[in-house]
Order: C-alpha cells, then structure tokens, then sequence
C-alpha cells in the first residue's frame, strides 16, 4: 500500500516547508530533528510540517498540505533537505511535460525500520527516517 502525490505539487510544499522553518529557527540549534520536515497523511493528504517550537497555531499555519491518494497511512519525519534535493532532481522537464509522462510519486513507509521508498517514474529512493514521536508536540 502506498500514498500517491504529483511531483510538482509536492515539490513545491516541500520548498516552502523550508522556507518557513529557516525563517522562524535559530541556525545554530544542532538537534537532528530540526533538520527534519514531519511527513503524514491525514483526509486525503500529505501533510508537511517543518520543525517549530511554536504552538499548534502555528504549527497548522506553516503546515503544506498535498492532495494525495491514501492507501496507507503514515507519519514519519523526513530529512527534508535530502528529500527536497531529491524531489528537485526528479522534476520532469518541459519536454517531459510536452509528453504528457506521469508526474506521480508513490511513497511507501515501513514504520518497522522507519524507511520511506519514494518512486518518481523509473528513479527510486529511500530515505531512513526519524520516528514522528521525536517531534515536538506542540
């Protein structure tokens, strides 16, 4: 079972999930978790919350939420600038686009090694994760 997005889509909340968490946290915080963006499904989405040791509030405020297709249901938190680089990196290009090729991402989580294997046409990833319990509640 795995959760369904566009890439574009995608890249795009990732991007700005950063933006957001490098505006509002102190560079010198070395915790690894603050390098991390907290990835779940929730109604229909993938939400993308960046670290922040604001309240709820805020925390709903910077969360990116991407319409996706859930037939597994998850949370984990991502490396978020590895996983961005990646997600750049497999962008289809405007000829591709012109082709009409497959934008889709399919991201599959075992939460028994906290992995994410994450397809974007023929290129794979896996990202080891940090378990969601290591985010701060807010």
């Amino acid at each position: 079972a795995m959760t369904t997005t566009l890439s574009t889509t995608t890249y795009k909340a990732v991007k700005e999930a950063i933006k957001q968490a490098d505006k509002a946290e102190s560079k010198r915080a070395t915790l690894p978790i603050m390098e991390t963006l907290l990835l779940r499904t929730h109604d229909g989405h993938l939400l993308v919350t960046p670290f922040c040791w604001g309240d709820q509030i805020e925390r709903a405020k910077r969360t990116q939420p991407i319409p996706a297709r859930v037939e597994q249901e998850f949370m984990t938190c991502i490396p978020a600038r590895p996983f961005r680089d990646w997600l750049h990196a497999t962008l289809p290009t405007k000829e591709e686009k012109a082709r009409k090729v497959s934008e889709q991402i399919n991201f599959t989580f075992d939460a028994m090694t906290q992995t994410i294997t994450i397809k974007a046409g023929s290129t794979r990833a896996q990202f080891k994760c940090i378990d969601a319990q290591e985010f701060p509640a807010c």
